[in-house]
């Protein structure tokens, strides 16, 4: 009796958060701590932002300083959500007071962010993007240049007889020039966008 009673003192005097609770095995913790093992493994990984991808590649590039901090400050303004066009203008990159050295300096560096990839990256404007994904190497490139140089709304308004008369084209090759056009992209970081 004496020891039942002292059972009883005791439930008493400890607090209720001794209460026993269900304590998991070793091999239930194991099986937890796989499956968030598991959930972390098949997390995607964060996608490559537009900005990282453009800085890695200048960074393989051997510019002078100020060079290099000029292209990473027109990086910056791209925004994969516009096609990765440079929506500023380059002067509003520069301090007021701007020397004729440093807007030179600007304009170099906007020539250099050009020639990273994606083709076309830091145009200002469609025709411009279009002009960068073209290069001499390709079989139709004469033509493609001075399509889309002098004829982009002809072609949007589809005006072929238009273009070849002005061209000296025939509207075969006005075709042909054209499908190789719709190869390019309008928008080159659309890829980046979210």
């Amino acid at each position: 009796a004496d020891d039942f009673e002292r059972l009883l003192q005791m439930d008493q005097d400890l607090p209720e958060t001794y209460e026993e609770s269900h304590r998991r095995s070793t091999g239930q913790r194991e099986e937890d701590a796989d499956r968030q093992h598991d959930a972390i493994a098949n997390l995607q990984q964060r996608p490559e932002s537009l900005n990282d991808y453009l800085v890695a590649q200048l960074d393989e590039w051997e510019l002078e300083p100020e060079m290099e901090e000029m292209c990473k400050r027109i990086i910056s303004t791209l925004d994969p959500r516009d096609g990765g066009y440079l929506k500023v203008q380059l002067r509003d990159l520069l301090p007021p007071d701007a020397s004729a050295e440093l807007q030179d300096l600007a304009r170099r560096s906007l020539e250099v962010v050009h020639q990273l990839e994606p083709p076309g990256i830091g145009a200002r404007d469609l025709k411009e993007c279009l002009l960068l994904q073209i290069h001499a190497g390709l079989p139709c490139y004469e033509a493609m240049r001075r399509i889309i140089t002098h004829h982009l709304e002809d072609l949007r308004e589809n005006r072929l007889p238009l273009i070849a008369k002005a061209t000296g084209m025939t509207i075969a090759q006005v075709r042909t020039t054209w499908a190789d056009i719709k190869k390019l992209k309008p928008k080159p970081a659309a890829e980046f966008a979210e």
